[in-house]
């Protein structure tokens, strides 16, 4: 599931920083 939203693309990266920066 993680690889469909992370990809190789700038916007998957974006949405894990996101990810990392909402949980902790």
């Amino acid at each position: 599931m993680w690889e469909l939203i992370l990809g190789n693309n700038p916007i998957g990266y974006m949405i894990q920083l996101f990810f990392i920066i909402c949980v902790g």
